[in-house]
């Protein structure tokens, strides 16, 4: 049977199915290619979102104490701003774990490898055991 591909070309069923479906392949990974780069956005503007939070108040006091002859600041609120960039840096792991998958999966690997060993033996461990049920069902099944 001879079917239009939608261009105005004639095609062989079967290459009109394949077409077909290489199109919806071709929009599904372009769905993960957006959410992908959705989250990695995301990702970035709340890093960006703390940094600027943590490190701002330590650089607008850099720049306006030198103009304001003025103005005075207290000791501990000047120590309180630096310490504020300093939890910047602290912060950026838990961040990077929250938001980011392979983060946590990298994470987890270096904190609990013995966990992770255990998990990706039951991962391939799982087809293997799958496989096996099924063969034993289509057993029970004749």
């Amino acid at each position: 049977m001879i079917v239009e591909n939608g261009g105005g070309n004639l095609l062989p069923e079967s290459k009109a199915t394949e077409t077909v479906e290489l199109k919806t392949h071709l929009k599904e990974r372009e769905k993960i290619s957006v959410a992908k780069e959705k989250r990695a956005a995301k990702t970035i503007a709340v890093i960006i979102f703390v940094f600027t939070f943590c490190w701002l108040p330590f650089f607008c006091t850099y720049v306006i104490m030198p103009f304001c002859s003025g103005c005075y600041l207290h000791p501990k609120v000047h120590q309180a701003f630096v310490w504020l960039g300093y939890i910047n840096s602290s912060l950026n792991p838990f961040l990077y774990g929250i938001l980011n998958l392979e983060f946590r999966r990298a994470f987890r690997k270096i904190l609990c490898p013995k966990r992770v060993q255990n998990a990706q033996r039951r991962k391939m461990s799982a087809p293997l055991i799958e496989s096996k049920r099924k063969k034993s069902l289509i057993a029970a099944q004749k």
